[in-house]
């Protein structure tokens, strides 16, 4: 994993724990997908929608998404549920 990825995986996660500790549901989710959709266009434009790296950003993605602190349930989904 390149330190660029995991300084992106790091700020995601620094912002995922933000917000789900202000329990923002709808920011969340909107922050989730904004991020999602930056890097998607850069794998887009540099590398050609290889999907070797679409799948390697959606699955950082749904780790983050689904990713827990320890002895703690995952809010994600709780979250998403609550912008609807």
């Amino acid at each position: 994993m390149n330190s660029g990825f995991r300084k992106s995986k790091a700020n995601i996660s620094d912002v995922k724990s933000r917000l789900i500790l202000a329990q923002i549901p709808a920011q969340f989710v909107e922050t989730v997908l904004e991020i999602h959709q930056r890097y998607h266009d850069l794998v887009h434009k540099l590398f050609r929608e290889e999907k070797h790296f679409i799948a390697a950003l959606d699955k950082a993605c749904s780790a983050i998404v689904n990713s827990s602190e320890p002895k703690r349930p995952c809010r994600a989904a709780e979250l998403v549920s609550l912008t609807t």
